[in-house]
């Protein structure tokens, strides 16, 4: 995700998303067209890779509180993923917004 104006979300490595009911979850839609510089396609996989890694304990993240409200995720095919949350968060889409790191790296 990318901040857009008037404090909207664009769009970069998902196509889109779905806000499960109550604010306790999203599905992310991925792109189906990106691949890393080594040609292997980008996938759900390197996402839930990279937030196990973010949530790790030995995670030196900066701000590594702000992803506490991450509770889980599951992959459902190599373009969608969904986010499950510790509590109904009013914005979903921001705790997502990171850098993607491959999966393997």
């Amino acid at each position: 995700m990318q901040h857009g104006p008037a404090g909207s979300y664009v769009p970069a490595l998902a196509k889109g998303w779905e806000i499960g009911t109550g604010g306790t979850a999203i599905t992310l839609s991925l792109r189906d067209d990106v691949v890393w510089h080594n040609d292997a396609k980008f996938t759900a996989k390197d996402v839930a890779t990279t937030i196990r890694l973010i949530m790790a304990d030995d995670s030196e993240i900066p701000n590594k509180e702000r992803f506490r409200v991450i509770a889980s995720t599951e992959i459902k095919s190599d373009f969608l993923i969904m986010i499950r949350f510790r509590q109904a968060v009013a914005d979903p889409l921001r705790p997502l917004m990171f850098k993607i790191i491959p999966d393997g790296v």
